[in-house]
């Protein structure tokens, strides 16, 4: 080493394995000192303190955790309750007043409507005002459309309340055509020719026509003097009066008009008449229709009607 070169003597820290290995020693003085402890201060649960003399040492019991002492106590308190019985059951009763049986639909009282338009080829089967009910809903909506094979000939459909969307009742078709006409109601179709027939009463200026349609059948009494009127009835035979369905009283075409329904054509419906009320519609249109249509030597072959409701 070089002699002008100080040498500076320092001490190295003990090592770790020295420091493992050498047995731990207090400082003196505090071997004398004895653990004391306050016996006011509390407790902790599940933390066991001993006081001892100066002279022993101190052993240190094993350290409960707070959180192991509150499941303990926990779990106890769910013990408890489960041994405890719980509340009586109360008994739920449900009472219940059902509702009073809906009245049966009576049948409808005679009532008078009219046959009016609402647009260009649709009328509606309005309820008079001079009726006894308070309802004002169209009973049929009726339209009428071109056959587009044969625009000579017409298509009128009827369906139940206000709308062409409404329930379909039946239709029937009629005018210049090569085809005979025919009538729908529901799903059953027959020519007219078939369903109507007409024949002459004892008086002159009366006429009978007679309506069947599957199981449906009565008789159409129509007067063309002093003014056109039909008057729809069951016919009986027998002496045994038959019941009125319906009376149709045509539109005034001339003269004096006091009122609407004078006005426009009018069906009455009696109390008897609306089980058929769908057969007693559909058959007053195509009597009007053929009332309406020109009638002559000329003009009867033009038409496919029935001969015999002509004239």
């Amino acid at each position: 080493m070089d002699p002008d070169t100080f040498s500076i003597v320092s001490t190295a820290p003990p090592s770790y394995r020295e420091v493992e290995t050498q047995p731990w020693v207090p400082p003196e003085g505090e071997l004398e000192r004895a653990p004391t402890f306050d016996v006011g201060e509390a407790e902790l649960p599940g933390v066991i303190t001993e006081t001892r003399s100066h002279s022993r040492s101190v052993t240190p019991t094993p350290h409960v955790s707070l959180d192991h002492s509150l499941q303990q106590s926990q779990q106890a308190a769910s013990s408890n309750s489960h041994n405890e019985p719980g509340p009586p059951s109360q008994e739920v009763v449900l009472a219940w007043n059902p509702p009073s049986p809906a009245p049966a639909a009576s049948t409808p009282k005679s009532a008078t409507y009219l046959f009016s338009p609402s647009s260009f080829n649709t009328m509606l089967l309005l309820p008079s005002a001079s009726n006894e009910t308070a309802d004002t809903r169209p009973l049929y909506h009726i339209s009428v459309h071109l056959n587009c094979l044969m625009p000579s000939s017409f298509i009128t459909i009827i369906r139940k309340g206000a709308r062409d969307s409404g329930e379909y009742v039946g239709e029937f078709e009629m005018g210049i055509s090569k085809e005979t006409s025919t009538v729908t109601l529901g799903r059953r179709r027959s020519p007219i020719s078939s369903v109507l027939t007409t024949s002459w009463s004892g008086y002159r200026d009366q006429k009978l026509v007679r309506w069947k349609m599957g199981h449906t059948e009565f008789m159409w009494k129509i007067a063309t003097k002093p003014s056109y009127n039909a008057t729809c009835y069951l016919r009986r035979i027998g002496s045994e009066p038959s019941p009125e369905y319906a009376h149709l009283v045509s539109a005034k075409l001339s003269g004096k008009v006091d009122t609407v329904e004078e006005r426009l054509t009018s069906i009455r419906i009696r109390r008897a008449g609306w089980a058929f009320v769908d057969h007693i519609v559909v058959s007053a249109l195509i009597l009007e229709r053929m009332r309406l249509t020109p009638t002559s030597s000329e003009t009867n072959a033009l038409f496919n009607y029935p001969a015999s409701s002509l004239g």
